[in-house]
């Protein structure tokens, strides 16, 4: 063997080793990205996990985000998650009209309650909101329960109030039995 072969063998032997260390840095680097990738993720879920209810939306900006979300299926902010909590907080919400238009029907002084409502929760104060027709209907069905002079009158404005319960079901996609909680409250 002559100094060119052998310079040859040791260049070739070098080479193979290159590639293989090369080979080895690529993977060890895709390692750490794709770790660093896992990292990121679980930070982001864990950070939104523990965000405000509702990704910290309230009020009618909380109410066109949902409205978006159950229109078009797209929920950005993980609202979907909260829907049980939504329900309950829409059930008060209602319910706090109901009792402003009993409470208006009995005593014409009195103020009724605009389009957002702030509820007093264990988590603290949430301000619900809802359009101007359901706020003001919800108003009007306590006016006509509070006001009722007869049962029939008072079974036909609680039957309204379901109606309009249904309404609002369906507005934010609520399960079958929403109208009925809260109608059932009045009978």
């Amino acid at each position: 063997m002559s100094f060119d072969d052998v310079l040859t063998l040791v260049m070739l032997v070098l080479c193979i080793f290159l590639a293989a260390l090369v080979a080895y840095l690529i993977s060890k680097v895709n390692e750490l990205e794709l770790k660093t990738s896992n990292l990121l993720k679980s930070n982001q879920t864990h950070n939104k996990a523990n965000n405000d209810v509702f990704g910290g939306l309230q009020g009618k900006q909380f109410w066109d985000a949902w409205q978006v979300a159950v229109s078009t299926s797209v929920d950005e902010l993980g609202l979907d998650r909260d829907r049980d909590r939504l329900m309950m907080l829409l059930e008060l919400h209602v319910r706090e009209l109901v009792a402003a238009g009993k409470v208006s029907g009995l005593s014409p002084s009195s103020d009724t309650p605009g389009d957002v409502v702030t509820l007093k929760t264990l988590r603290g104060d949430f301000q619900s909101y809802l359009p101007t027709s359901f706020t003001e209907s919800f108003v009007a069905c306590g006016k006509k329960i509070g006001s009722a002079s007869s049962d029939e009158e008072r079974i036909q404005a609680i039957s309204e109030l379901e109606t309009i319960s249904r309404r609002l079901g369906a507005m934010v996609l609520a399960d079958d039995d929403f109208s009925n909680r809260i109608a059932s409250l009045y009978i």
